[in-house]
């Protein structure tokens, strides 16, 4: 039952032990299941010479099951004209819903979910809704998220009211009158959202406007210091989620210490980005998930690109599931001259400037090693200020925190905001 803390007590905060226990028994059962049903998962296994018979424990399946990535699946679905790049267990009829992931970094692949009262995903994620105070008859603003389907069936699964409202970009306008009617105690927030909750800022009292929230989650991209600092002025608890792998989600507790990996749903690991050797507590490594609740599409050792710290320490929140920080993606890095850089540097440099405080940029890189940065970057029109010098002043703070000195395009905020999806803005573009 329920309590104060937790929504599922007995999941949350099982002993290593028995994760340990139930994990292998999934890995054992899902092995041979997937191989059988998923073609994907015999030409991989096939490639790397490994059969079902040679996993009999978690270490045999540690140290032999070969990885998929996200370009595997494209590939197979491009070789085989294969919508589901070869992942799909099941008859199309016995899914109950196919969903597809952002294409932040690439064209968007799909995957399958099949349940009977709630879908997985959205299980998992009514646990740390309840972590942040959502109850039942509270009302919330709902999020139509295209990943994994929409956020309110977790919001609904606890008893909670969604408000379908409006939040994508240029929205949010409307979103505040619904606010400031209906008194919503959650929503869920994107850097794109966060962008035009700044500029709306200047006509609302926000601390007054988003009193009613216990909580506001925060996904899709790193959240900045400076943005940091503006949601706490505003009174808000953010709670950063992000997704295991393409797998399940991984939200904050209120301990704020790292993301929790629901490890009943998800096998994690923390591996070597350059290799396949786990990596000790705490320090940087790939994020490799493994689905153990997904009969319909199941990921098997999917290399996720992700860079993460991960413990598999017990929490203070009693929780004894692992928690990880996003560091950032293993393809961001990008060489100009021999200097190494990530999005991140960029970001600190721009918000240091009135007109692209907001930190909206892309940095166009057609391969990782280059001979000039160039860098896209969004102003606002309505701070007053010289446009004149604006680029010289972008270059050099640039140039200041990398020790880079970049060619840059200045576009208007707005029209750069159009170019995300999903409520996220590519950092890294080809073009």
């Amino acid at each position: 039952m329920p309590d104060d803390r937790y929504l599922e007590p007995e999941i949350e905060t099982m002993s290593r032990s028995e994760l340990n226990a139930l994990q292998e028994e999934r890995i054992l059962e899902l092995v041979p299941y997937a191989y059988e049903r998923s073609a994907l998962v015999r030409k991989t296994w096939g490639e790397a010479g490994v059969k079902p018979s040679d996993i009999n424990s978690m270490a045999d399946y540690r140290e032999r099951a070969p990885f998929v990535t996200k370009d595997d699946i494209r590939r197979f679905r491009d070789e085989f004209n294969d919508p589901l790049g070869g992942t799909l267990c099941v008859d199309y009829s016995d899914g109950t819903t196919f969903f597809s992931t952002s294409g932040t970094t690439g064209d968007a692949t799909f995957y399958g979910h099949g349940w009977t009262d709630w879908h997985p995903f959205w299980a998992a994620t009514a646990r740390n809704l309840w972590d942040v105070g959502v109850r039942p008859g509270d009302r919330v603003l709902g999020s139509g998220f295209k990943m994994r389907g929409p956020l309110y069936h977790a919001e609904q699964m606890i008893g909670a009211v969604p408000l379908m409202v409006d939040t994508g970009i240029g929205a949010w306008a409307d979103a505040m009158g619904a606010i400031k009617e209906h008194r919503p105690v959650y929503a869920t927030l994107t850097g794109l959202a966060l962008v035009e909750l700044e500029h709306l800022s200047r006509d609302y009292d926000m601390k007054e406007l988003l009193s009613c929230f216990k909580g506001v989650g925060f996904a899709g991209e790193p959240l900045s210091a400076k943005m940091q600092q503006r949601l706490k002025d505003w009174g808000l608890d953010v709670f950063i989620w992000t997704s295991t792998g393409d797998v399940t989600p991984a939200w904050e507790c209120r301990e704020h210490a790292g993301c929790h990996a629901w490890e009943d749903t998800v096998l994690l690991e923390s591996l070597d980005p350059a290799g396949s050797a786990p990596v000790p507590d705490g320090e940087v490594g790939e994020l490799v998930a493994t689905a153990l609740d997904n009969p319909v599409t199941p990921l098997i050792r999917f290399r996720s690109e992700d860079l993460i710290r991960a413990t598999w320490e017990p929490c203070a929140c009693g929780r004894s599931h692992a928690r990880f920080w996003p560091v950032g993606r293993k393809g961001d890095e990008t060489i100009v001259d021999g200097k190494s850089l990530v999005p991140m540097d960029v970001w600190s440099a721009l918000e240091e400037l009135p007109e692209t405080s907001a930190g909206v940029f892309q940095l166009i890189r057609p391969q990782r090693e280059l001979d000039e940065l160039r860098v896209r970057v969004g102003y606002d029109p309505a701070v007053s200020g010289s446009m004149d010098d604006l680029e010289e002043r972008v270059m050099e703070a640039i140039s200041a925190a990398t020790g880079i000195r970049p060619a840059v395009e200045l576009i208007p905020e707005p029209e750069l905001l159009a170019r995300g999806r999903g409520g996220k803005l590519a950092r890294v573009v080809k073009a």
